[in-house]
């Protein structure tokens, strides 16, 4: 028996939930819906489990369909299809995209499919992708991504690196930016980095990757010339033993600090002094965007992705350009006696992107489908929900 339309779900699709900033958007997103809409929500993963597990509402169903990787999950997203015919299937990062429209294609189920691009594209070949499967991956999307119903573009720059590369999405582009979760002051709790032992710090935050540019934020921390300052990287990747061999040989190694994966890194962004993004590029650096939510003073490189919009081209922060290592260490030394803007004024512009708001826009823009609930507050679960 056909479901009725109102009753049919709101099907999420990614690879998993093991802490990236777009697994982090689809849990805030899928908890969102969840209290927006009437309809059931189903988080649809190729493999269960990971560090955001937890973070899911009770009220969304967690799909795990078996899978090591997310290019043979294919088969199970149709059988998946067929037997819960889901309203709408969003899809995030180009691998769950190009699955999710090869699904819809072969189950032949009337849905609606939404595209979330995350991330410039580079023609540098991709950390981990050999240039075969990155050549048929292009291939797929160039034949695939015209056909989506919808796509969300977070940034105008992944538009364009996109179209660069020949690929051409569907007419329907709607820009939305990612949520952030927005913690009171008085409900942030005390400090948790004792790394520093007390010591006042700088901080950023993402997977130790070339992306990053942590390399240039040690560079330039380096050059500094309070002393007394540590820096706090939160984040894992491969480059961990680089940068740490890098910031032995400047004689910092006892002030340079990789504590790893942070689940909830809100309350140690909150007390630093100041928030850096050395990004080479960037999609949605959502890292930014929960540095301004505690109205940390923020520095940031003016790299291709959002993060130039994000700081209002300077004036929620300072901004200069990547791979430079004594502009940076400029800005930061600016910034630490004259951040941009307030704390105050940093928070305002994080709201902008509150969970709620976002939520709503993804729903009306997007899949196109009513709110029909009155969502009950509740308290910010995650400092770190973007």
């Amino acid at each position: 028996m056909a479901l009725e339309s109102s009753s049919r779900p709101i099907a999420l699709f990614l690879p998993s939930l093991n802490g990236g900033g777009a697994e982090r958007v689809f849990v805030t997103l899928a908890n969102e819906f969840s209290r927006q809409v009437s309809r059931p929500v189903h988080l649809v993963m190729a493999r269960s489990g990971g560090i955001l597990a937890d973070d899911v509402d009770p009220a969304v169903r967690v799909v795990d369909l078996g899978r090591s990787r997310v290019m043979t999950s294919l088969l199970p997203l149709v059988a998946y299809l067929h037997a819960e015919r889901p309203q709408v299937l969003l899809s995030t990062m180009w691998e769950a995209n190009i699955v999710a429209l090869l699904a819809r294609k072969l189950a032949r189920v009337e849905l609606r499919a939404v595209i979330r691009e995350a991330n410039i594209l580079r023609q540098a070949p991709e950390e981990g992708i050999g240039p075969l499967k990155q050549a048929l991956a292009r291939l797929l999307m160039k034949q695939l991504y015209p056909g989506a119903d919808a796509m969300v573009v977070i940034a105008d720059d992944v538009l364009s690196t996109l179209q660069a590369a020949g690929i051409e999405p569907c007419p329907n582009r709607i820009h939305i930016g990612n949520p952030v979760g927005i913690r009171e002051p008085s409900a942030m709790q005390a400090p948790v980095c004792r790394l520093t032992q007390g010591r006042p710090y700088i901080c950023s935050v993402g997977r130790l990757v070339e992306q990053k540019g942590f390399d240039t934020l040690i560079a330039a921390f380096s050059r500094l010339s309070d002393r007394e300052l540590d820096l706090v990287v939160l984040g894992e990747g491969p480059l961990r033993e680089r940068l740490t061999e890098q910031a032995r040989r400047l004689g910092i190694a006892h002030r340079v600090h990789l504590p790893g994966f942070i689940k909830h890194p809100g309350s140690i962004v909150s007390q630093t002094r100041l928030f850096v993004s050395s990004s080479r590029w960037e999609g949605f650096p959502n890292a930014i965007m929960e540095a301004l939510s505690v109205g940390a003073p923020v520095v940031a490189t003016s790299c291709p992705g959002a993060s130039c919009d994000i700081l209002a081209s300077g004036r929620y922060g300072h901004l200069v350009p990547q791979d430079d290592p004594d502009a940076l260490a400029a800005a930061m030394e600016l910034a630490l006696v004259q951040p941009a803007s307030t704390p105050v004024a940093r928070i305002a512009r994080s709201r902008q992107y509150a969970p709620d708001r976002i939520a709503r826009r993804y729903l009306s823009e997007a899949l196109q489908l009513p709110q029909d609930k009155t969502p009950v507050s509740t308290p910010m679960a995650s400092e770190a929900s973007a």
